[in-house]
């Protein structure tokens, strides 16, 4: 049995990458573009991964932030609908 895939297998020896979905000095809501990058990250890690399960794994973490991006999108959209709307009242 292969040993479970680290951190260090994916990123290098030397890297460490930390995804803040929470709060920062911006605020808890970050940008579509920003989950997409995220997506291309996992992606890129999926590539690299040893065993089916853990590209699977990772190529669904991806899937999961490309869904977040286009919900983010949406409710901009949304969010400016409605503003449009209130001025034209």
């Amino acid at each position: 049995m292969s040993r479970p895939l680290t951190r260090g297998d994916l990123l290098g020896q030397n890297s460490v990458r930390v995804w803040s979905v929470g709060s920062s000095s911006e605020g808890a809501m970050r940008t579509a573009a920003e989950y997409r990058k995220h997506a291309e990250e996992c992606q890129a890690m999926a590539k690299r991964a040893k065993t089916a399960e853990e590209r699977e794994m990772i190529s669904n973490m991806a899937a999961t932030w490309r869904t977040l991006a286009d919900q983010r999108e949406r409710l901009l959209e949304k969010r400016a609908e409605e503003k449009q709307q209130k001025q034209e009242a």
